[in-house]
């Protein structure tokens, strides 16, 4: 078992590697080859002994390790590589069993980071291949699920920036849904919703630009969507808050070539 589980990560550091090199057939291989190791391994038992010495201290430190969360994270590398090769129903088959064991883990616990953005990024990255094969009532629930995720979390500790505003990014994917698809008073209300996060996190967080472009572009959107509407009265305020935005941007950063062209 310790052999295999070398061999398993082994193969998961491989395929990393191939797939940056774009050698996308190799680093398939390699990420299956891990996924088939690591399954048998979960399988046999839930955890592995992982030891590791401090260079400080120079004492050897043994922690428990899981398996399902290694498994995880090789489905959403594969997953991505099946995207970038245009292999949508395999890339949705592979990021849904990302979610599926994603959502397992972080119903045991949501303190470990790395579940919680692959969980994340699963839901994402299936409701968007979804959306694109025209399964929208399915995208439509991805998105729904990594918002319900988000929106628990934040509740719990609503001074976590990370959990807002995750669940800003997820609203706007919903907006992005109902959009397409001309669902206007749903897609205002997702817009509306991830607004009022990214203002908070505007005020939170002021230092953070990321956050007031954010908030820009959602500003401008919710006008589309009003002029979209033929509601154009209500569609001036928050054009007019964009603007406003930008201009600030711009004059914060001069020399900033992306904020003078917003």
């Amino acid at each position: 078992t310790p052999l295999q589980n070398r061999f398993a990560y082994a193969h998961h550091v491989l395929g990393r590697a191939l797939a940056k090199l774009e050698q996308f057939p190799e680093a398939e291989k390699a990420y299956r080859k891990a996924i088939k190791h690591r399954t048998e391994l979960a399988a046999k038992s839930s955890s592995f002994r992982y030891s590791q010495r401090s260079t400080e201290t120079g004492y050897v430190n043994v922690v428990h390790l899981s398996h399902e969360e290694y498994l995880a994270g090789d489905y959403i590398s594969l997953g991505r590589l099946l995207k970038t090769t245009n292999r949508s129903p395999e890339a949705i088959d592979t990021f849904r069993k990302a979610v599926d064991l994603c959502e397992k883990l972080v119903t045991r616990s949501t303190d470990n980071s790395a579940n919680r953005d692959r969980f994340a990024e699963g839901c994402i990255e299936l409701g968007l291949l979804l959306q694109a094969a025209g399964r929208q009532s399915e995208a439509d629930a991805a998105f729904s699920k990594s918002i319900d995720f988000w929106k628990g979390l934040s509740a719990k500790s609503p001074d976590a920036t990370e959990y807002r505003s995750n669940l800003a990014h997820s609203y706007y994917q919903q907006y992005e849904l109902y959009y397409d698809n001309q669902r206007f008073p749903e897609a205002v209300e997702s817009c509306r919703n991830a607004i009022k996060l990214r203002e908070q996190l505007v005020v939170g967080c002021p230092d953070t630009s990321e956050h007031r472009v954010a908030l820009a572009w959602r500003y401008q959107q919710l006008g589309d969507l009003m002029r979209e509407m033929e509601r154009q009265s209500e569609a001036e305020e928050p054009y007019l808050k964009a603007i406003g935005i930008r201009e600030e941007l711009a004059a914060s950063f001069p020399k900033a070539a992306d904020y003078q062209s917003l």
